[in-house]
């Protein structure tokens, strides 16, 4: 997040020396005219000769870095998905929250002498939720829309938002949008659904904590035997999806061999389906591992 730091203040005489417009008694040398011309506001650092000093000799506290010193003032541009969206971003600031992209546009690849990186694979929604991480320190809600009266739907793609930030590297960031996914879904009481379990383990290869979650989901599901998710998520259904897709359906039979009691996901420990060891700490905290 950005800091500001403090409005400057006329009145904070300490902090301020005026130089006199009128030609001074003892010539200056050509060097100091340059740097100090008549009339120029300069701090009391500057005249005691000792930066980051006041004129007693104490140190001065740092001041906050400015706007312009977080962001930078070159800007990079990302072109995203199939309609190729393009965002244009602080390199500095993109760079120094993401390694990826420093190595991108500040090594010897040709992004860095373009200032172009195209990510054609990509959703522009997910791109616009990793930036707003960028400059905001944090993703987005998951908010619930109605599709035609018929059931509620989230509002963006966690799995695709997942799978840009495994692919860039960004652990802290799939366990945010984890945590947002799992938020939303014992929120609204709903499930992910059998597109959403093809989709986890078509973006992201195994080990993966995603595809450790859909394979909970899978046999929560299963567990069912009545209601509304007995009907969307019948045997015939689950059975088709485990010989379409192999990884699934090991992964699926191991859990229910070696998984014991059936567990909703929903309200297991989050950490659970984080990318960060039990004694490594948590994004929530980055202090020690969570509890």
């Amino acid at each position: 997040m950005v800091k500001y730091g403090p409005a400057y203040s006329p009145q904070d005489a300490s902090s301020v020396a005026i130089v006199n417009s009128q030609a001074p008694t003892t010539i200056p040398s050509t060097s100091e005219n340059i740097q100090n011309p008549p009339g120029t506001v300069v701090s009391s650092a500057m005249t005691s000769g000792g930066e980051g000093k006041r004129s007693g000799g104490k140190d001065e506290p740092k001041q906050p870095f400015t706007f312009r010193e977080n962001m930078g003032s070159e800007t990079v541009e990302l072109i995203v998905g199939k309609d190729k969206a393009k965002f244009l971003v602080h390199k500095k600031l993109l760079c120094d929250k993401i390694p990826y992209f420093d190595k991108m546009f500040n090594g010897g690849f040709e992004e860095a002498r373009s200032k172009i990186a195209t990510f054609s694979e990509d959703r522009a929604q997910s791109m616009d939720l990793l930036l707003g991480w960028v400059y905001h320190g944090s993703i987005r809600k998951i908010q619930g829309t109605n599709n035609n009266g018929v059931r509620e739907i989230p509002s963006w793609s966690f799995v695709d938002m997942y799978s840009l930030a495994h692919k860039l590297c960004l652990r802290d960031v799939q366990d945010e949008v984890m945590d947002a996914y799992l938020t939303y879904s014992f929120e609204g009481e709903s499930m992910p659904s059998f597109e959403t379990w093809t989709s986890a383990y078509d973006k992201v290869l195994s080990p993966s904590p995603l595809r450790t979650l859909m394979v909970y989901f899978g046999r929560l599901a299963l567990s069912f035997n009545a209601g509304e998710f007995a009907t969307a998520f019948d045997v015939p259904s689950i059975l088709e999806l485990l010989f379409d897709n192999s990884d699934f359906g090991v992964d699926f039979l191991n859990l229910i061999r070696y998984g014991g009691a059936v567990e909703d996901p929903r309200v297991m420990p989050r950490c659970d389906f984080n990318c960060h060891g039990k004694d490594e700490p948590c994004y929530l905290t980055k202090k020690g591992p969570c509890t």
